[in-house]
């Protein structure tokens, strides 16, 4: 069958070439399911930007962070189960910095650990050539669940739950908040 799958669709590199490898021999279709991508308002953004509303991206900076106190066993803190913040939830500040910039030249993170051992926290910084992304996940406390894009010419600010856009804002012209 074809599959549509929920992510994260893998926990490391090799599963993602297995799976990617099964489904080509198959001649089947297989996507990792990242609903954000489809949202009409950051589809919006995304072209706008594309298009050069804001010149070149040089800056793009997204957070999805909460409180989360997890139970025993709990998925999100399994490294079994792919747990941790950067597989759960930072999957989505870091899919706006490679949809608008690509793969980035270098990337630097830190991370804070859970007893279980997965990320509680973690922090990544993706540098390209003439631009800058930073990406925040974390089960420790609320952020400002929102995405930043900045050019040259303004920026778009993706209002919270950014991940789940319903508005933004831009600012061009020397009109900034």
């Amino acid at each position: 069958k074809h599959v549509l799958c929920e992510k994260p669709a893998a926990i490391n590199a090799a599963q993602m070439t297995s799976i990617i490898s099964a489904a080509n021999e198959a001649d089947r279709f297989f996507m990792e399911a990242l609903w954000s991508r489809f949202n009409p308002v950051l589809a919006e953004v995304i072209q706008r930007t594309r298009d050069g509303q804001v010149g070149p991206a040089r800056f793009i900076e997204a957070d999805f962070s909460f409180r989360l106190d997890a139970s025993e066993g709990s998925r999100t803190h399994d490294p079994a189960q792919g747990g941790g913040a950067l597989l759960d939830i930072g999957i989505y500040p870091i899919f706006l910095a490679y949809t608008l910039l690509g793969v980035p030249e270098t990337v630097q993170a830190s991370m804070i650990r859970h007893p279980s051992g997965v990320d509680e926290q973690v922090a990544v910084i993706m540098a390209y050539e003439k631009a800058l992304a930073t990406a925040y996940a974390g089960f420790a406390s609320p952020s400002g669940l929102e995405a930043t894009i900045s050019g040259e010419e303004g920026r778009f600010v993706v209002h919270p739950l950014w991940h789940e856009a319903e508005s933004y804002t831009y600012f061009g012209n020397g009109e900034w908040e």
